[in-house]
This record gives C-alpha cells, structure tokens and sequence, in this order.
C-alpha cells in the first residue's frame, strides 16, 4: 500500500481499488470527503475549502502541486457538492507514488494561507451563485460574513479518517494497492 494512503487507511479511511484497466497508462486516485453537518456561513467555508486546497500545503506550494499533479496533462482537481468534496488526482501509470501523495498532503497538510483565503473569499462575493445551486443545496451563500477561522474549522471537522474514501483506478500493477 502507498504509504501516505496507507497511514489514512489505518486511521479509518476507505480506500478501494475501483477498476484495473491492463493497457491504461494512467493512474487515477480519487479522495471524497464526507461534509459534516453545516450551517449556511459553515457551508460557505466549504466552498471557500474546496478552492483553497489546491493553492499549495505546508509541503509544496500550489505551483508545486499543479506541477507534480499534472504529469499526465490533467491538472489536478475538486469538485464540492454540499454533501461531499471530490479531489481528482491524473497521473501516468508509474506515478501511484505521487499520487498518493499528493492526497495526502493536500488533504492532511493544506497551507490555508489568510492571503489564499481571503483572495478566494472576494473572488467568490463577485461570482454569481447559479440559482440550480442554491436550489438543490437549499443555501444562501454569503460570502461577506465569512471569516477565515469559518474555513479552517471546517477543515479541521470533515478532514477525518473517517470521512475519507480513497478510489483508486486505471493502469493498477495487481500488488501496487
């Protein structure tokens, strides 16, 4: 087992191996991260989160994670649903290494830098929320009240073991998981 991924699997993580394709040539890991129970303002900090992560850790910097993240030529990625968060790791076959790395310190080790948050948090007053997305999620997002203790707090209670379920798939060597 990769070892950053298997650090979190003995810590309560799921991870999964969803698919070996023989002649891929790609390795892709999949981290999904639970939400916890939020208010509208804890459901902002999410949104602000999701943009964050990938702006660098207390390890690399954002350029370093984009570099490292886009061997393949797919940039690393998240998608955050309220319920839950996706980051999406694309990287050649040989590179399940890195990839698991890369996880890890992304989700266990994010820098969360006030000037990243802040930039986000007024990017996001300026950015029109499509109405589907209040609709489905049931939020008025207010991005105004935000703090930048509401995006680390948020962190600090969905990045648990727990909440975590690794998917693993593509150009697998059967004993590499």
């Amino acid at each position: 087992m990769i070892a950053a991924l298997a650090l979190l699997v003995a810590q309560e993580a799921q991870v999964r191996v969803l698919e070996m394709v023989e002649d891929s040539d790609f390795v892709v890991v999949n981290a999904y991260v639970k939400a916890p129970k939020m208010t509208e303002r804890e459901a902002a900090a999410w949104q602000v989160l999701g943009r964050v992560l990938l702006m660098g850790t207390t390890e690399m910097s954002g350029l370093t994670v984009l570099e490292y993240g886009s061997q393949a030529g797919l940039p690393p990625t998240i998608e955050v649903m309220p319920d839950f968060m996706r980051l999406e790791i694309v990287l050649p076959k040989s590179g399940l290494a890195v990839a698991g790395d890369l996880v890890f310190s992304i989700l266990t080790h994010p820098a969360l830098r006030e000037d990243d948050i802040a930039r986000v948090i007024e990017g996001l007053k300026s950015e029109e929320v499509p109405p589907w997305v209040e609709a489905m999620s049931g939020i008025d997002f207010r991005y105004d009240r935000l703090r930048q203790g509401d995006v680390r707090n948020v962190w600090t209670r969905a990045m648990r073991p727990e909440n975590l379920n690794i998917v693993v798939g593509g150009g697998i060597e059967p004993g590499a998981g």
